[in-house]
């Protein structure tokens, strides 16, 4: 029985250290891609991406970048910051438009605006989670993302109306941004 109770410990240890090791390579590899991609959008004329911070947990990983958008004149440029929850593989239960759904070899990627973007975006929606942007990615440098925007109703003082329905959208794109196909769905504005 002793013998039986040992074989059990080092088959239950031997499989602990293979699925923790392999969290701790798919980690690595996807930080190593995040950055190539940050790299690679860079490229880009009058965009540009600056991390700000990047820290790699064991199942999830969080990031905080800035987005800067516009021209070549300093003035036009606009300053967006955003943060990242990033969760890695080997197996995850990812968000989905269709619910959540257990993935083999992939990533996910939740996208927010960082602050003070997100507040006014919240009050101006008066919706908790006004923006939402989720990136499947597979280990196939294939990426598939999900956008919600919150529907708003507004009257500014000015008697000025603004309102629209919830919009959606979904992008199938790979991770070297040359293929993209997808629809948005833009309701009654």
């Amino acid at each position: 029985m002793m013998i039986l109770t040992k074989r059990l410990s080092l088959i239950l240890a031997s499989i602990t250290i293979v699925v923790g090791g392999s969290y701790y390579l798919t980690g690595k590899l996807i930080q190593k891609s995040y950055y190539e991609a940050i790299t690679k959008i860079n490229l880009q004329p009058n965009i540009k991406v600056n991390l700000v911070e990047y820290q790699r947990g064991f199942i999830n990983s969080t990031a905080e970048l800035t987005l800067e958008i516009g021209t070549s004149n300093p003035e036009d440029i606009q300053v967006i910051p955003l943060r990242q929850a990033i969760t890695h593989g080997p197996i995850i239960v990812a968000n989905t438009e269709n619910g959540p759904q257990l993935k083999l070899l992939a990533g996910q990627i939740k996208t927010s605006l960082g602050e003070p973007w997100q507040t006014k975006l919240k009050n101006y929606t008066q919706n908790q989670q006004p923006l939402n942007i989720t990136t499947l990615i597979n280990f196939s440098n294939q990426a598939t993302t999900w956008l919600r925007v919150a529907g708003i109703d507004q009257t500014t003082p000015s008697q000025f109306h603004v309102a629209w329905a919830t919009i959606n959208g979904l992008i199938q794109h790979d991770l070297h941004f040359a293929n993209y196909k997808g629809n948005l769905n833009l309701p009654k504005m």
